[in-house]
């Protein structure tokens, strides 16, 4: 049934209800992985609390990379509650999925600016090109089976991979532009959707039981509202893979003993880069049951009396409950609970509460050779002369 019909109803209500055993399999798989999710969480910030202690009695507030890892750590329980939430109260999954779709977005946003430190973007002076010189030569923006890392944009690499190279600042700065766009689109297409499903249309039920109403998006707009969430995972995915492997490549050779796991950051982290085309696949399965309905009183008529005054007509409909466009929104926030509660046991062990890059990289500073900055060369060329 339409989601609108179901404002002020509750999962709760239909608990004693025979809502079969696939709704009952989802409801409590969810509330398992709250609940690991909430545990894992709480015992990571605990640890990063504890161990970040002594940096805040030397330095006014945590490193920066310290902030994003809070970020990255915390935000599973967010989206877990959010999704948790909509299969409590299904009318409210367009709203809160936009919501989720915010947090998403925030924690790929923090991912990057992770990365980004990690290759020196916290420390002054050419040290990321050093480090970015570290990267193998090989076409990075061409597919995996052609010697690259790139799969969901291999076009790219006929582009800007013609030759094997090891990575520059203009590739950074491009996979970061991908993944904000990706960020950007994720956002502003749920918002849209969210727009549209406010709008009041006419309940009517159709020949074969089910209640429906008409569709105040029109079928172009919804379409291409489809195709840019799909392709908001194509591009966000290209440009990650590119910053993430950056990084994995270049405390590969300075970290032999993996002590920082980017390779397993970027694997888990890019689950948050699925959740567009996750909710397509999901909304293109047939999933519904009639096995529960509930009654719901429409307005068939109305008829002007004169003077302001008028009659209206109304009937009850026995509507089912779980139809496609309630299902959808439940299986996918159902799958939603299980990733952000796998993402949180796995970033909790992953994730070193009082890790710290500049510290890092100043230790292996005898390990890198800097090229000359523009200034010093420059300098350099005054005295010459």
């Amino acid at each position: 049934m339409p989601l609108s019909i179901l404002w002020g109803s509750s999962a709760l209500q239909l608990m004693h209800q025979k809502v079969g055993w696939k709704i009952v399999t989802i409801w409590t798989c969810s509330a398992i992985a709250l609940v690991v999710t909430t545990a894992a969480v709480i015992y990571w910030l605990y640890e990063s609390t504890r161990l970040t202690r002594k940096q805040l009695q030397r330095q006014v507030s945590l490193n920066m990379e310290l902030r994003l890892a809070r970020t990255i750590c915390y935000f599973p329980f967010q989206i877990c509650a959010l999704a948790f939430a909509t299969l409590v109260f299904p009318s409210t999954a367009y709203s809160l999925e936009m919501v989720m779709a915010i947090a998403a977005s925030v924690v790929m946003g923090c991912l990057v600016q992770y990365y980004l430190q990690a290759l020196g973007g916290g420390i002054k002076g050419n040290l990321s090109k050093t480090l970015l010189q570290k990267t193998p030569e090989m076409k990075w923006w061409m597919p995996s089976y052609l010697g690259g890392v790139n799969d969901m944009l291999p076009g790219m690499g006929f582009v800007y991979s013609k030759q094997p190279h090891s990575l520059a600042l203009s590739d950074i700065h491009r996979a970061t532009n991908l993944v904000e766009m990706f960020m950007w689109i994720y956002m502003i297409t749920t918002a849209v959707q969210v727009g549209f499903s406010v709008f009041p249309m006419p309940v009517y039920q159709n020949k074969d039981g089910w209640c429906v109403q008409d569709e105040a998006m029109s079928s172009g707009l919804s379409t291409t509202i489809l195709i840019l969430q799909i392709l908001s995972t194509f591009i966000g995915s290209a440009g990650f893979s590119i910053i993430s492997s950056a990084a994995h490549h270049v405390y590969q050779e300075l970290d032999p003993d993996n002590e920082f796991h980017f390779k397993r950051k970027g694997s888990v982290g890019s689950l948050y880069l699925q959740l567009p085309l996750l909710k397509v696949i999901i909304g293109l399965l047939p999933i519904q049951t009639k096995k529960v309905s509930i009654p719901v009183s429409v307005q068939t008529s109305e008829t002007p009396l004169g003077g302001g005054n008028f009659t209206t007509s109304w009937t009850t409909l026995s509507c089912p409950v779980f139809d496609k466009s309630v299902c959808t929104p439940m299986i996918f926030c159902g799958v939603v609970t299980i990733f952000m509660a796998y993402l949180a046991v796995v970033q909790m062990r992953i994730y070193s509460p009082d890790e710290v890059f500049d510290e890092y990289l100043e230790s292996v500073k005898s390990k890198l050779v800097e090229p000359p900055s523009e200034s010093s060369s420059d300098e350099e060329v005054e005295l010459c002369a």
